[in-house]
């Protein structure tokens, strides 16, 4: 096509002529004239990888930390995870691999378990947005994306909602896995890097038997009237300040207790 001409000498010799160039505006023929390029068939030094075994034995869900970046590529936790999965299943395949090839031993299948995103609302991002100063954009758009979830994570309102978050994924994830591959019996481990390993470890510390039902409610005391309070002499002691503050109460350890529901 537009003049260009490929000539088959051979079965494993193949030119590609290109269109020739076009007089300048004095009608002068092009002084270098273009090498025909060599076409050649499928890719050379090409292999397709066999892919990963079917066989999985052990699920791995993993939580990242601060940011929605992972690495200083600017890799999502996606790509990370990939990574993460390929070097697990070439450390298998080298430490166990009489088991592998023989099938006794399966791979670990590694899932990204995301909360960034609920945390960082278009709500949140605009009120960061408004309160950030126009100075130095580049760093502090790097502290509202990355650093700021440290500080989001000690607030109780907003680590309810991130331990919330990780929870309703990882019972997402692993449904939608179990949905999908109904065989598995295998064994399922939770893993989280920087932040996550934080949130996993609390998620886990306040972990109850399903038996025991509380009877907390984090909205039963916002409608509680001022009549309902114990007096004390002329005063009255509030278990709970305005709307806006209802996440403090007074609990177990002392006035003031901040009290985080845990999936």
């Amino acid at each position: 096509a537009d003049g260009e001409v490929i000539i088959l000498h051979s079965p494993n010799a193949m030119a590609h002529h290109q269109r020739s160039s076009s007089p300048d505006a004095w009608g002068n023929p092009p002084t270098m004239q273009q090498k025909p390029r060599i076409v050649k068939r499928g890719l050379e030094d090409f292999e397709i990888s066999e892919g990963e075994p079917n066989q999985v034995d052990h699920l791995l869900l993993m939580v990242h930390g601060i940011g929605k970046v992972c690495d200083l590529r600017f890799r999502s936790l996606v790509q990370v995870v990939d990574d993460f999965r390929s070097v697990s299943l070439q450390l298998v395949q080298s430490h166990f691999r009489t088991g592998t090839e023989n099938g006794n031993v399966g791979r670990v299948e590694v899932l990204p378990v995301e909360w960034h995103r609920a945390l960082h609302t278009e709500t949140i991002d605009k009120r960061l947005s408004d309160i950030t100063l126009p100075s130095i954009p580049k760093a502090r758009e790097f502290t509202n994306d990355v650093l700021l979830d440290i500080l989001f994570y000690t607030s109780p309102v907003f680590c309810e909602r991130i331990v919330q978050a990780v929870g309703a994924e990882i019972n997402r994830v692993y449904n939608l896995y179990m949905t999908r591959n109904p065989g598995f019996r295998g064994c399922v481990s939770l893993s989280g890097h920087s932040l996550g390993s934080l949130i996993l470890f609390d998620m886990l510390c306040h972990q109850r038997p399903r038996h025991v039902k509380t009877t907390y409610s984090p909205q039963s005391s916002i409608h509680e009237s001022d009549e309902d309070m114990p007096e004390v002499g002329c005063l009255k002691t509030k278990a709970r300040l305005n709307r806006r503050m209802s996440y403090l109460t007074i609990g177990n350890a002392g006035t003031g207790q901040p009290y985080i529901a845990y999936p």
